[in-house]
């Protein structure tokens, strides 16, 4: 199925150019907190713009996923990007504001067996859930029926292992945030020759994970950059762990020339507005991400 948007998103590009789109860029709690009034959440509010942040995600053109959240619709449909061209859904972990697995029951054809309609009347592609184990599961227990009936299949990652799915390419490695979620995942991915590390809800690069990213050179790199100007923890980081793992991708030469470092999963709490702390970032070469924003890898 090939169905078309406004921009394209949906559409894969001849010119070779490959699009990555966040789709969200705060942390659980959203940008301005939803039931927070502190100074950074308050300046979000009256601010608006770049300075709203829903559920970090994001799309890589023309097909794949990077998490699910509660809000991946509106999110998709703000960036002009149509999800129903989704083939691939690369799931970092199974907290409610990265993975959402309701919403995939809504793909169901088949008529509920009380009488009531099937939730999707029209044709649609297949798409690949991929993630750990908690993730597979919980795809699973949505696909209660005949999995035919959602078009969708579930596949276990496992770290290190890559996967290839013709011109797209990755292999998850172990996030650092394993007391939340037993091996959350971050993404190493390859389409059209243009690689990218995908690493949110992860403090510092474990070991084996660093000593597979060191076999890699990125024309993208997406970081979390939670706690902002606050401490990081064991299992999230902040901003400066985004400086010091940009340094050591540098020193590492882990960068092609002109590629981009990103920084997205930021609390509002810890992260001043991004008409503030953008700035500031821009000036070591760090982006701070925000809601729409389009990177385009030639």
């Amino acid at each position: 199925m090939t169905s078309k948007n406004s921009t394209g998103a949906g559409v894969k590009r001849k010119d070779g150019i490959v699009e990555f789109v966040f789709l969200g860029t705060s942390g659980w709690e959203q940008h301005p907190g939803l039931w927070c009034g502190c100074v950074n959440c308050e300046k979000a509010r009256k601010l608006g713009g770049r300075n709203i942040r829903a559920n970090a995600c994001a799309w890589l053109q023309p097909d794949c996923l990077f998490d699910f959240p509660p809000q991946i619709f509106w999110q998709a449909r703000q960036a002009g990007v149509d999800i129903r061209e989704a083939k691939y859904l690369l799931v970092t972990h199974t907290h409610d504001d990265h993975f959402c697995p309701h919403w995939l029951w809504g793909r169901s054809s088949a008529v509920e067996s009380d009488g009531g309609q099937s939730p999707r009347k029209s044709p649609i592609g297949h798409l690949t859930v991929f993630g750990n184990e908690n993730v597979c599961a919980k795809t699973r227990k949505v696909m209660a029926g005949d999995p035919s009936d959602y078009a969708m299949g579930v596949e276990l990652v496992k770290p290190f292992k890559t996967y290839d799915l013709g011109d797209l390419r990755f292999a998850g490695v172990p996030a650092n945030h394993r007391d939340y979620d037993r091996n959350g995942l971050n993404y190493i991915v390859e389409r059209n020759g243009r690689k990218m590390l995908y690493a949110t809800d992860t403090g510092t690069i474990l070991p084996e994970s660093m000593e597979e990213i060191k076999k890699h050179r990125f024309d993208l790199v997406v970081l979390e950059g939670t706690y902002g100007l606050s401490p990081a923890t064991k299992t999230h980081g902040n901003l400066q762990t985004v400086e010091e793992t940009r340094d050591l991708f540098l020193s590492r030469n882990l960068l092609k020339k002109g590629a981009k470092f990103c920084v997205t999963h930021m609390s509002p709490h810890f992260t001043p507005v991004h008409d503030e702390i953008a700035p500031v970032m821009k000036k070591k070469g760090i982006t701070i991400a925000y809601d729409g924003l389009k990177v385009k890898l030639s």
